[in-house]
């Protein structure tokens, strides 16, 4: 009603620039978005104060009705529909972390995805390295899993999207930071020249002292779990016959040795004290004061640990099934909630340790589903609506010094 009587407010600016569409389209109003678009659609190509077009706002915003409502118009072209940065739409979606405008765009046939994903902005950068930059592994995993994808670009700086997160990535790595470097290295995204500069200039080499409180939890922990199996070695399930016993013979020994489920209890407990025991060895070799070597020998520590603890849970479980087994319910109730205790110990001991970033074609896959559950709890974006994209990047762009005789910045672009 209001736009057949004042039809000319549908092209009023605002004093930042904004038409009633970029309005609709930052509110995520689909109905309203189309129907400004029939009555104008020249107010589509208009840009606000900041050079962002109704489309991009919507992209910003992650509202993917609103981007494919856009998308559908014939007159629609992504690869001139830029900002004054020379980015389009998947740039912008890939900068805020908008998964889900990301995966529409990449899905949808009638946009040129090779070119989107491949297209530079005037400081080099494609939408990865937008994504490394800003730590958005989610993203990073949708934009890797495109065959079409060139991971050997490098941005004004000499720099590829790898190179990026290497520099961000802090002693020790956030998750965010951990998970977006494994992504792009399963990809086989490469380190440039001065990316590998980077990685033996003094600032990057490994410290040592961020894995000491890693070895020391480790260590307190397989000494407990040793500490623990031997107690159950001499405090097996049933108890041991007694002096009084008239066979000689058995005076000593476990009364309950015939049982299955006392076997499984005695094989898992000394698998579990041996394990704990040689984890809390090998632990021993990451006081050397080698970063590798410390590295190595805490997976290799924690891998045993995870082994003894597996075991040290079915050993509890068989002892407790083979005393309460006279009572059919209460015995097999133990065996199930074990069993479903140990499927879930299991599959979180395999996410924690496996080796994520691997270039290999099967464990890649396996890698990919591993992201999939572990990105959600690494920290969504919009998580954190009260945190300015403006104060993320001066923290980033703090630390944006490659050498002590370059004070030239690895990306000339600030947030928005």
């Amino acid at each position: 009603m209001l736009m057949e009587k004042r039809p000319e407010l549908i092209n009023l600016k605002d004093h930042k620039g904004r038409l009633p569409l970029h309005c609709a389209s930052s509110m995520g109003d689909v109905e309203s978005v189309r129907i400004l678009i029939n009555a104008s659609p020249a107010s589509a190509l208009e840009w606000n104060m900041k050079g962002y077009l109704p489309i991009h706002v919507a992209c910003r915003k992650g509202h993917v009705h609103v981007v494919q409502e856009f998308v559908q118009q014939p007159w629609f072209d992504p690869m001139e529909s830029l900002n004054p940065k020379g980015q389009n739409i998947l740039h912008i979606a890939a900068k805020r972390g908008k998964d889900k405008v990301v995966k529409y765009i990449l899905r949808e046939k009638k946009l040129e995805v090779q070119s989107l994903l491949n297209q530079k902005d005037k400081n080099g950068n494609t939408p990865l390295h937008l994504a490394s930059k800003y730590l958005f592994p989610k993203v990073l995993l949708l934009l890797t899993q495109e065959k079409s994808l060139n991971v050997n670009l490098l941005n004004n700086d000499g720099m590829t999207a790898r190179d990026i997160v290497m520099f961000i990535r802090r002693t020790p790595p956030t998750m965010r930071e951990l998970l977006s470097y494994a992504i792009l290295n399963s990809i086989g995204s490469p380190l440039s020249e001065k990316g590998r500069r980077l990685r033996r200039s003094p600032s990057k080499r490994p410290q040592v002292e961020w894995i000491k409180d890693r070895v020391s939890t480790i260590l307190v922990v397989a000494i407990l779990v040793s500490t623990v199996t031997f107690a159950g070695g001499y405090t097996v399930p049933g108890g041991l016959y007694s002096s009084e016993n008239k066979d000689i013979e058995k005076i000593g020994k476990a009364t309950l040795v015939n049982r299955r489920m006392f076997q499984i209890f005695t094989i898992c407990d000394v698998i579990a004290m041996y394990s704990s025991t040689m984890g809390a060895f090998i632990l021993l070799w990451a006081q050397l004061g080698d970063f590798h070597l410390a590295f190595s020998a805490t997976y290799v520590a924690l891998c045993l640990l995870g082994l003894a603890l597996v075991t040290m849970s079915v050993a509890f479980m068989a002892a407790i099934h083979v005393v309460v087994e006279t009572l059919p319910w209460l015995a097999y109730s133990v065996m199930i909630m074990g069993i479903l205790f140990i499927m879930m110990f299991l599959f979180l001991f395999v996410v924690l340790t496996f080796p994520l970033g691997t270039r290999s074609f099967l464990l890649r896959h396996v890698s990919n589903l591993i992201f999939g559950v572990i990105i959600p709890y690494s920290g969504s974006y919009s998580k954190f609506k009260k945190v300015k994209v403006l104060q993320e990047s001066q923290e980033i762009n703090q630390c944006y010094v490659v050498e002590a005789n370059s004070s030239t910045n690895i990306l000339h672009q600030p947030a928005n």
